[in-house]
């Protein structure tokens, strides 16, 4: 646990500098065109950035539960039910991330003397961050499923404090305890 605690803090801290080099990127750049001396590569290196930064969010915010969800209707079955349509819409999220992962291999091995731009870099370390941020995300998800798995089982008590079973309780729900029985 203490592993996965120091890998995702040190993953927000990666998430957090590489925004930063594109604010600073993009700034840079805009305030130099202004001046009448553009900074070329500044783009180029912006969205290498944007790319891994979106990848390795993605993995933060299915670690943390935060990606978009309906759950209008969802909401209106018991939390057994609930639990049974997660693990579903977490067997299809496992089933996309691994086509993600091997098409994205093909990707980044598909034309490796492609350049990125100006800037002369393999644009291979561009598409490199779709396998990486799919297996990331393939793993999250992967032991979110096999928890929730367990906690249908009756394995494991359902832990509503974990970040990502949050969308268990309800705003109004009185029981929201850490351990609660289905």
């Amino acid at each position: 646990m203490a592993l996965i605690k120091f890998w995702l803090k040190l993953e927000r801290t990666v998430v957090a500098t590489l925004l930063g080099l594109i604010v600073i990127c993009v700034f840079m750049a805009a305030v130099m065109r202004t001046v009448g001396l553009p900074i070329i590569w500044s783009v180029d290196i912006a969205q290498l950035l944007f790319v891994w930064v979106c990848m390795l969010g993605g993995n933060q915010a299915m670690h943390s539960g935060d990606h978009v969800g309906i759950d209008y209707f969802v909401k209106r079955f018991s939390r057994k039910v609930q639990l049974g349509i997660d693990a579903a819409m977490y067997a299809l999220i496992l089933f996309f991330l691994a086509a993600l992962i091997v098409y994205g291999i093909k990707l980044t091995l598909l034309n490796p003397e492609r350049e990125l731009g100006a800037v002369r870099l393999p644009y291979s370390l561009v598409t490199a961050a779709i396998p990486l941020g799919g297996a990331l995300m393939f793993c999250t998800a992967a032991a979110q499923f096999v928890y929730i798995i367990r906690v249908l089982l009756g394995q494991v008590d359902a832990d509503y404090s974990l970040s990502f079973m949050q969308k268990f309780v309800a705003d109004s729900d009185p029981v929201a305890p850490a351990q609660a029985k289905l």
